[in-house]
């Protein structure tokens, strides 16, 4: 009898963000143990053919593995190796808080353990705070001799997110002085040759990456950025389609077909690559963004408005979602309506504000029967607040020009 989440946990090793996918495997035969004991499975009463069946789509796949991970914790609340665990797949969810809170319990059981002080620097990172990361990175070297690339490759992936790039680099350098076959060392010298303008030693790394692991998306989502950036959409549809064959559930390889098939006008291919994107990474809401984006130019505007106003709702990418919101319900005559979402994006310091005063002239000093979206030339809008190094951050977003019909372009890339 094998205990499903055994299966789980092998079949998500492989998809574990940044470097603590090299710690992950080596540890898991022993967690996995312990879930197996503490699950009290009764295989001898059990017959094969009342297995469970597992869970079909991501989110609850992923659930079963949190299920499993809370109930070792309550089995046995004083062994740190639990929280590492669940620390490391709170992180994978995109929940950095709670990663941040069982890194933590972790530390707090065995400081002196790498790995423990490795998944909390992480957390830090993923929260925000790479200084705070750093900063652990240094004490963790120096009290734990924990010297290895996997230290190195942090210790690089947090300057890099301080703009720190030449202490990012040395980092790296000395990571691949040891693991010269380390792929994410390459990615992550890619990235900062990209943010000093080199794209033909960006291209060479991130080339050199994927022929290192052929299955690696995170290579595959940075160079296909490059690609579209540079609008060789040719060869970003050739490499993403290679990205799909080995990573088929990735969300962000998904979010970058959408954007090629956006600024290429197919919008519904479009449309479904965004919506493949938001299935297998509910977390990446720039992919339900540009949604309302294919619905808004498609004018599908109550479709649109449904995207849009579902972002609203959980506080996510404003006001970029409140000015479109407004946009659309000047279009359909709702007046009050659109007055108030353009009043909410007047009250950020964004790149929409100018645009907003625009829109609400127009609303407030027309005749009612002539109500239409102020001709705007909409601007860059703010990054979606991920923490760390993370792909999406790299990502173009589909820009329009002028309501009602937006064209694509393509944006540097975005930072925080």
């Amino acid at each position: 009898m094998i205990n499903p989440i055994l299966v789980l946990f092998l079949k998500y090793n492989h998809q574990l963000a940044k470097p603590t996918k090299m710690i992950f495997f080596r540890d898991s035969l022993y967690l996995l143990a312990i879930i197996a004991v503490l699950s009290g499975c009764n295989v001898k009463e059990r017959r094969s053919d009342e297995i469970r069946e597992m869970p079909s789509d991501p989110q609850s796949r992923i659930g079963a593995m949190f299920t499993s991970l809370d109930d070792a914790v309550k089995q046995s609340p004083g062994n740190p190796e639990i929280y590492y665990r669940r620390a490391a797949l709170y992180l994978q969810a995109g929940k950095s808080a709670d990663a941040l809170r069982d890194a933590r319990k972790a530390v707090e059981m065995d400081s002196l353990e790498p790995k423990y002080q490795h998944i909390l620097a992480r957390a830090y990172m993923a929260y925000g705070q790479p200084a705070r990361a750093l900063e652990i990175g240094h004490k963790s070297a120096a009290f734990t001799n924990n010297t290895g690339p996997e230290h190195s490759l942090l210790m690089a992936e947090a300057y890099l997110a301080a703009k720190e790039r030449e202490k990012a680099l040395l980092y790296v350098d000395k990571a691949l002085e040891v693991a010269p076959y380390e792929e994410w060392g390459y990615l992550l010298k890619a990235r900062i040759f990209e943010q000093q303008k080199d794209t033909t030693k960006a291209l060479s790394l991130l080339k050199k990456a994927i022929k290192l692991n052929p299955e690696f998306a995170e290579a595959y989502n940075q160079l296909a950025y490059l690609y579209i950036r540079n609008k060789n959409y040719a060869q970003a549809t050739a490499l993403l389609n290679q990205g799909l064959r080995t990573n088929p559930e990735d969300g962000k390889l998904h979010y970058n077909m959408g954007l090629v098939y956006m600024n290429t006008d197919a919008l519904d291919s479009a449309r479904i690559s965004f919506k493949k994107a938001a299935f297998y990474d509910p977390d990446l809401d720039m992919a339900t963004y540009q949604l309302g984006m294919v619905s808004f130019e498609d004018k599908k505007y109550s479709e649109a408005l449904g995207y849009f106003e579902g972002l609203i709702a959980q506080n996510k990418l404003l006001p970029e979602s409140n000015y479109w919101s407004g946009q659309i319900n000047s279009i359909l005559g709702r007046r009050e309506r659109a007055i108030a979402q353009f009043e909410k994006v007047v009250r950020f310091d964004s790149v929409y504000v100018r645009e907003a005063h625009a829109a609400l002239a127009s609303l407030t000093y027309r005749a009612p029967e002539r109500l239409e979206p102020a001709p705007v030339q909409a601007a860059r809008p703010k990054a979606t607040t991920r923490a760390s190094f993370d792909m999406l951050e790299a990502q173009p977003v589909f820009r329009p020009t002028a309501p009602p019909k937006p064209k694509p372009i393509t944006l540097d890339s975005i930072r925080k």
